[in-house]
């Protein structure tokens, strides 16, 4: 089986901090034993530095940081590498702050941007760059079922998208 490589985003971040036990957490659990490549950017890194400073402190910020420098399998793109990305995936985003992210998990061959923040985006976005939560892929990370396709994630998003007041229309 090939190596997955999943972006991680921030929300995912914190919610491992804040619940090791929960599905975040034991998804960072598996990035933290090698089991995927875990593809960060630039732009991720100041966002980490950011809210993990505001909400729990700086030294906290940088024990965080420091710990996805240790991840046995990561690799950095860096904002120049992901400047052409970033204007394809500009117009299927809501959010245009959280576009960078998306452009570094397109330019890293991310199989999913795993977030929390399923508003921020529209749902032309699969075609470029598939989101999944932490609890999509959980189940296949731990071997306990295959691989959830771009259109079962999809399909996911828009039964969300129908049923919550923050989704976009």
């Amino acid at each position: 089986m090939a190596l997955r490589r999943l972006y991680l985003d921030t929300n995912v971040l914190v919610e491992a901090f804040e619940e090791p036990g929960s599905s975040s957490g034991r998804i960072l659990a598996l990035a933290a034993g090698g089991h995927f490549l875990v593809v960060e950017s630039e732009y991720l890194v100041r966002e980490v530095e950011e809210v993990f400073g505001r909400l729990f402190g700086p030294r906290v910020a940088a024990v965080t940081l420091d710990e996805m420098r240790r991840f046995p399998l990561h690799e950095i793109v860096n904002f120049e590498a992901s400047r052409d990305a970033l204007e394809a995936v500009r117009e299927h985003t809501r959010d245009k702050a959280d576009a960078p992210h998306f452009a570094a998990a397109r330019t890293g061959l991310a199989e999913a941007l795993v977030t929390w923040n399923r508003r921020s985006v529209l749902p032309t976005m699969f075609a470029l760059v598939p989101i999944a939560t932490p609890e999509d892929i959980l189940p296949a990370l731990e071997g306990a079922s295959g691989w959830p396709s771009t259109e079962v994630l999809r399909s996911r998003w828009e039964r969300w998208a129908m049923s919550s007041p923050r989704s976009p229309r």
